[in-house]
């Protein structure tokens, strides 16, 4: 327990820096991504509908010709959006599906657009995903429109799936893309958190930085855009190649989350407190719900960090929970008491109305007896960012 006397507010930032290790989530998220051999394609966004807006008119039909002397025909375009660029290299990516198709999945293209001597755009090269190269039938890499096109997943197309999936919160899709024992399920499901409910798109203006590109290792920064409250953040990729066959397989090994953090949160900016995960070198880690003063409802965020983990807990059905409800120490310890009580119900009755059984999740309070951060600072003076913190439930996973 951290000391009422112990510091001000920088208690908050190093104790902030204990929780960013998202172990909890990231091993249930394991457990999930297990369950799924495949890769499977991320549902087509809306985010860029207007295709016109990237690329004109006479660019895409020149790329529908392009497909079309491979054979892939009868598609439709269902989102462009700006990718990285270079000195000489614009690269978009393109969703397609068949006008036929009764589903929703689409493949993905890299479409690179260069200028002409005379300064007008033109396509330069096509990467295709393997699906589609397995369709394709381009008798020659340079056709008649003079377009180069590559029949390979590069670094680009994994760094491209991977954001769709987190886009999405397809963490089980977006861990089937990094190399394994590299510990990044962690990293991925902390990502799927800031992301829930932000709705972000990748930036128009910078997307995808390459910082690096050799043949077989790059590292790239993305960055994304919140439509939902205008806030940024950026993260760093690492990836690698290895050969299978005749092809390259680019997997992800490293994930880099300090920017994310740095750029992305702010301890004032929300009612509630960010931080999903808590690690103590004692009890372990366990995820965190929080909850507004001297309430035991569950906040709408709170509500979908705990849809994720019934989802979870309903595929591997072997876990009990540990419930642990806590409160601030404004209030008598009778009435701390009973309300740190009625939170650990309120997450276990919604985790039960999900599916999970009874049986398995088992409910304690603990009251103002066990704070996080200080309810107040070394001053004696009141501490609200530390009694945020102290609001909470936390869920041990057995």
């Amino acid at each position: 327990m951290i000391s009422r006397n112990s510091s001000n507010k920088s208690d908050v930032f190093r104790s902030f820096g204990l929780v960013v290790f998202f172990s909890f989530l990231g091993l249930i998220t394991y457990s999930v991504a297990r369950v799924k051999s495949e890769k499977q394609p991320s549902k087509v966004s809306n985010d860029f509908n207007n295709t016109s807006e990237f690329l004109s008119e006479g660019i895409v039909e020149n790329l529908k010709n392009v497909l079309k002397e491979g054979g892939i025909e009868n598609i439709e375009i269902k989102q462009i959006y700006p990718l990285a660029k270079d000195n000489e290299t614009e690269r978009f990516s393109v969703s397609i599906a068949d006008k036929d198709s009764a589903g929703d999945g689409s493949e993905k293209i890299h479409v690179g657009i260069k200028k002409s001597s005379s300064g007008d755009a033109q396509i330069s090269e096509v990467n295709l995903s393997k699906n589609l190269s397995s369709r394709a039938n381009f008798s020659n890499r340079e056709n008649i429109f003079n377009v180069k096109v590559n029949h390979h997943d590069d670094a680009l197309f994994v760094a491209d799936y991977f954001v769709s999936a987190l886009r999405d919160l397809n963490y089980e899709t977006a861990v089937s893309y990094c190399m394994p024992d590299q510990g990044l399920v962690e990293k991925i499901a902390g990502l799927c958190i800031m992301i829930e409910g932000g709705k972000f798109i990748v930036s128009q203006e910078n997307p995808i930085e390459i910082l690096e590109s050799l043949e077989n290792s790059s590292i790239l920064r993305i960055h994304l855009n919140s439509t939902n409250n205008q806030k940024t953040f950026n993260f760093t990729i690492q990836l690698s190649s290895e050969y299978q066959g005749q092809n390259s397989l680019w997997n992800i090994n490293k994930i880099y989350l300090e920017e994310a953090f740095s750029s992305y949160f702010s301890l004032e900016d929300t009612k509630f407190p960010f931080v999903p995960v808590r690690t103590d070198l004692n009890t372990g880690d366990c995820l965190v719900v929080y909850f507004d003063f001297k309430s035991s409802e569950l906040s709408q965020r709170s509500k979908n960090q705990l849809q994720i983990l019934a989802d979870v807990l309903n595929i591997i059905q072997k876990s009990s929970l540990k419930i642990y409800g806590h409160a601030d120490e404004i209030g008598s310890q009778d009435f701390n008491m009973n309300l740190s009580i009625e939170r650990a119900f309120s997450v276990k009755n919604f985790l039960i109305s999900k599916g999970i059984e009874t049986s398995k999740i088992d409910v304690h309070g603990k009251g103002e007896s066990q704070e996080w951060l200080p309810n107040r600072l070394a001053s004696g003076t009141d501490n609200p960012i530390g009694r945020s913190y102290n609001r909470r439930v936390e869920i041990y996973l057995d």
